[in-house]
């Protein structure tokens, strides 16, 4: 039976999904027929190798579940200065799962991987910024990652930098540069972007007033927020909007939402 998922503080929260995508996918038939085959490469000092392995030691599926040899093969890539290992060491600090519990341990791993260039560790470090988790509590260095982040087109990275750009949070406020930010992780699915426009249209304050476009996005990130919080407060906004609407408003709302989804889901090419 596999070991269940780790739940991190906000901070780490998106570390150990990164870090597993990564692995799965060199893990795959195609690159490691067998545990054996991954093995001999991590042996043979590849990095991604060594990581896969050791996710796979941890999450006791392919390989008996040990802990110890996870946090081993996840150290010997970390100590090559893989990214996503690091981010994985990052969490295991943060939960206390195979090493001790320890916030300054788990802020300095996660620090290195957002300096090797881990979108999802530089956004993660941000925000470990602006909550002073495990580190100092500063918003400029916050800005600072998400910005890294944002340049690398994270969708995250976007959203929480546009916010800043809004609020004037360790940076000088800019409306347009915070609306085109927040657009642009909208239109990549980021349901938070997506609420913040909801509710910019609504009010009519940085953007014009337009209760057609609110309802899109409300609705939109009800359909593509993660966690049931978000999703029924995104529900409830867009119902509230739709009741101050006229079926006109409400059939162009419509049209704007299936033109998003059928965009999105479009074959490239």
């Amino acid at each position: 039976m596999g070991r269940p998922a780790l739940t991190f503080p906000t901070a780490a929260a998106p570390l150990l999904a990164a870090a597993a995508a990564v692995a799965m996918l060199l893990a795959s038939p195609a690159l490691a027929s067998s545990i054996a085959d991954l093995q001999a490469k991590a042996e043979a000092g590849q990095a991604p190798a060594q990581m896969a392995l050791g996710l796979e030691f941890y999450r006791g599926d392919e390989a008996p579940a040990d802990m110890q040899r996870a946090v081993t093969w996840f150290r010997k890539a970390a100590d090559q200065g893989y990214a996503p290992a690091e981010a994985m060491i990052a969490s295991l600090y943060a939960e206390g799962a195979g090493v001790p519990y320890d916030r300054k341990q788990s802020a300095a791993w996660l620090r290195r991987a957002a300096s090797h260039g881990l979108s999802q560790a530089q956004v993660a470090l941000g925000r470990a910024h602006d909550e002073g988790n495990g580190v100092a509590r500063d918003e400029h260095e916050a800005v600072r990652w998400y910005q890294a982040a944002a340049a690398q087109g994270d969708a995250e990275g976007q959203h929480l930098l546009g916010q800043a750009y809004l609020y004037g949070r360790g940076v000088a406020r800019d409306a347009p540069k915070a609306l085109g930010l927040l657009r642009a992780a909208a239109e990549k699915g980021n349901a938070d972007a997506q609420d913040d426009l909801g509710r910019l249209y609504e009010d009519g304050g940085a953007l014009p007033l337009d209760l057609v476009q609110a309802r899109k996005w409300f609705v939109l990130a009800a359909s593509n927020c993660k966690t049931s919080r978000t999703c029924d407060a995104a529900a409830r906004d867009g119902l509230r909007v739709k009741a101050k609407m006229s079926v006109i408003e409400i059939k162009a709302s419509d049209d704007g939402i299936q033109a998003w989804s059928a965009k999105r889901i479009q074959p490239a090419g």
